[in-house]
């Protein structure tokens, strides 16, 4: 089943068990996943690519002010940064993505703890709930096909999920150029 579908699946489940008339309020501790993509190492030291979902629970516990999810995610877009890669997603979508991710394997094969900022592995997943944290390296050279075949499928997930998530995010050119991240039209940096 392709990877969005899956997530409308559990998103239309979640919908019939819960009561009507639900809000877009904040409901929990906050959710963080993050794709680290070791192969590309263009950040600071030889840091990964690494992109970020959160949900509206997490930008609420960073103190971000809004009266409603909506307003909370425009202003956390507002706020000027170097780091644009984060993109936010309500509590629901979020948590009927990691259900996907664990019924693709994600759940086998997580490790207790954040995922390294620098790998030998090529690619890495995090999960982060409140404070408990747990990942998934793809090693070079690993054998293990089913391994292999789930954890490309939560790699999969994701990004499917962060390429259908728009988003509008006020940039800080200078701290975009001190992590080393293109800035300005092609040819005129």
């Amino acid at each position: 089943m392709r990877p969005l579908l899956l997530i409308v699946a559990y998103l239309v489940s979640a919908a019939c068990s819960s009561t009507p008339g639900g809000s877009q309020a904040a409901t929990g501790l906050g959710t963080k996943l993050t794709l680290r993509d070791y192969r590309s190492a263009t950040g600071p030291q030889g840091a990964a690519l690494r992109l970020s979902l959160v949900d509206d629970s997490y930008i609420s516990s960073l103190g971000v002010e809004g009266v409603d999810a909506t307003h909370r995610r425009a202003s956390f877009y507002s706020e000027k940064r170097g780091d644009v890669s984060t993109k936010v997603e309500s509590d629901r979508i979020l948590e009927a993505t990691i259900q996907a991710l664990d019924q693709s394997g994600f759940a086998r094969y997580a490790v207790d703890g954040p995922a390294p900022a620098v790998s030998d592995g090529s690619m890495s997943l995090e999960i982060v709930r409140g404070d408990r944290a747990q990942h998934i390296i793809r090693r070079r050279g690993s054998n293990d096909l089913e391994r292999i075949n789930s954890m490309v499928t939560c790699f999969t997930i994701f990004t499917e999920m962060y390429n259908h998530i728009e988003q509008y995010q006020s940039a800080d050119p200078d701290q975009m150029r001190l992590q080393g991240a293109p800035v300005g039209r092609r040819g005129r940096n």
